[in-house]
């Protein structure tokens, strides 16, 4: 996914991508989504997420990366958004590095079912 494919969709709320082969997703991709309130990403082949990838979603709450392949929470993933709702199902997890979710104030649910998480970094808020 690259920054320009949701250029004209600015009043889009709800974004399901799901059961898709998408890879990677280019910084900024979601910019102009300024009123998306849903992103789901579920069932790609996501192997990382960018720092501060989602920090200008301001309505974003609900945000699914079930079964994908990420194995490293990096640094400023969930930085600084609106996010309530946070699903990392089956990743196949193995590290939180620290700062990952970060500022999330309106976190009520994360979800890190089906993983293989063996370390969370004591600074990961």
């Amino acid at each position: 996914i690259t920054k320009n494919t949701f250029i004209n969709m600015r009043n889009l709320k709800q974004l399901n991508l799901s059961y898709n082969l998408i890879e990677f997703i280019e910084f900024n991709s979601f910019h102009s989504l300024s009123c998306l309130d849903s992103l789901d990403l579920n069932y790609n082949k996501i192997v990382q997420i960018e720092p501060e990838q989602f920090i200008n979603l301001f309505f974003l709450t609900n945000l699914y990366f079930e079964k994908n392949l990420i194995k490293t929470i990096g640094s400023k993933s969930f930085y600084n958004i609106s996010i309530s709702k946070l699903n990392l199902i089956g990743l196949n997890i193995n590290l939180i590095q620290s700062n990952s979710i970060k500022n999330l104030n309106f976190l009520r649910e994360i979800n890190f079912e089906k993983n293989q998480i063996k370390e969370i970094d004591k600074n990961i808020i």
